[in-house]
């Protein structure tokens, strides 16, 4: 379509797809979607296909909140929680293990060489934990004062 651009993002097999009429840097539309998975998955414990089915209405609710006007507003778990009222309608405990793990092993090709190339991702603390203060920057050369 002439005009309008296309972003996507691809989590767990689902296409999250943004899409505009005005000359917005795709970096930021690219966070935004990821922030929008983020905060469906905080709030439902895993994002797939059945729970944002099951979820319809807290994932509407969500998006609501996040986007006025398609301008992006609150996209932190934290500061939207007071204004969400619907309760998440979780999966029976197999459903979600299966969901968890992910598919069966050997259902997909893997690519040894490709896998060992890729970055461990490094561990986070969880929100509540984070300091809002901006880490120090050690410094390698002692000085003494005399």
């Amino acid at each position: 379509m002439e005009g309008i651009n296309f972003v996507h993002l691809k989590r767990n097999g689902m296409y999250f797809v943004a899409t505009t009429m005005y000359n917005v840097p795709p970096a930021f539309v690219l966070e935004c979607l990821d922030r929008v998975t983020r905060v469906i998955r905080d709030f439902c414990g895993v994002l797939s296909e059945e729970l944002i089915r099951k979820n319809f209405t807290l994932v509407y609710e969500i998006l609501n909140e996040m986007v006025d006007y398609g301008y992006p507003q609150l996209t932190s778990t934290e500061l939207l929680r007071p204004f969400i009222v619907s309760e998440p309608i979780m999966l029976p405990f197999q459903q979600y293990a299966d969901v968890k793990m992910g598919p069966a092993i050997g259902s997909r090709r893997t690519h040894s060489s490709r896998r060992s190339s890729r970055p461990t991702p490094s561990l986070r603390w969880p929100p509540a934990f984070r300091s809002s203060m901006p880490r120090r920057k050690r410094s390698t050369s002692t000085s003494s004062k005399s």
